[in-house]
């Protein structure tokens, strides 16, 4: 046997062989698929040269994985957002996503003629507006006498709406409660307009006409006094009586405003 056989054989050569083996062993166990190690305890590397440092065996590219925010998870490659369509339940051709208020009337959506059916026909949050179909011709009544305004338009309305609320058009004045077609009452004063035709005819009549006279035997009838009647609000002297005083003939008369309509 040689010097150098003797040496390997040595306890302490011995002693380094084995050592020099056992950190060989330990070096290559547990080298996970995909690593690339430059030493033990080495980071992670790219070893599949993706970019994309997913070295966990999942590309994290398509199926259920996708995670890109597209919205587009079916697989089905139509590029859609599979959000589910918004229903048209009443078969009118609209959604309540598109803007039907009442997906359960197919007279109902935005496109729809309004109806005087209290509802809101064309979903623009007003039910019965003006002029919707079966509206009716209501004109102005701004004092309440229950006759419209004769120089006001018409509003075509479903149902009253004050101060259109009247059906006819007759009244002569609208500016005051007194003053209407077949008005039968006089006044002193004018309307509001300086016309005293109360009665919507064109005529101003005075309640009070003739004129005073104490006949034969101091009888009288009632009348203006002196003159022809006063106009309109006006005050005159009328006549109202007469008798005898001993042997005269007396008159009886007062002021009075000639009140007309």
């Amino acid at each position: 046997m040689s010097a150098a056989h003797r040496a390997l054989r040595s306890p302490p050569a011995l002693f380094a062989l084995a050592a020099l083996l056992l950190f060989a062993a330990l070096s290559c166990v547990d080298r996970g698929e995909g690593q690339d190690w430059i030493g033990y305890g080495s980071p992670l590397t790219d070893d599949d040269a993706t970019g994309d440092d997913d070295d966990t065996g999942d590309d994290d590219t398509g199926g259920d994985d996708d995670d890109t925010g597209d919205d587009d998870d079916d697989d089905d490659d139509d590029a859609d957002d599979d959000t589910t369509p918004s229903p048209d339940d009443d078969g009118d051709g609209w959604t309540i996503a598109a803007g039907d208020c009442d997906d359960t009337d197919p007279l109902i959506h935005p496109n729809a003629p309004e109806l005087c059916d209290k509802k809101d026909n064309d979903c623009d949050n007003l039910t019965d507006e003006a002029d919707a179909i079966g509206c009716v011709d209501y004109h102005l009544d701004a004092d309440g006498d229950g006759y419209g305004d004769s120089q006001s338009a018409p509003v075509c309305l479903c149902a009253p709406d004050p101060p259109y609320v009247a059906t006819n058009m007759q009244d002569c004045y609208d500016g005051n409660f007194d003053a209407f077609p077949g008005q039968a009452a006089y006044f002193e004063v004018d309307r509001g307009d300086g016309s005293f035709d109360y009665d919507c005819d064109n005529i101003e009549y005075g309640q009070y006409q003739g004129s005073f006279v104490c006949g034969l035997f101091c009888v009288a009838t009632a009348g203006w006094y002196g003159g022809p009647p006063p106009g309109c609000g006006d005050q005159g002297t009328y006549g109202t009586d007469c008798y005898w005083d001993v042997i005269t003939c007396v008159d009886v008369t007062e002021q009075r405003i000639q009140p007309c309509h």
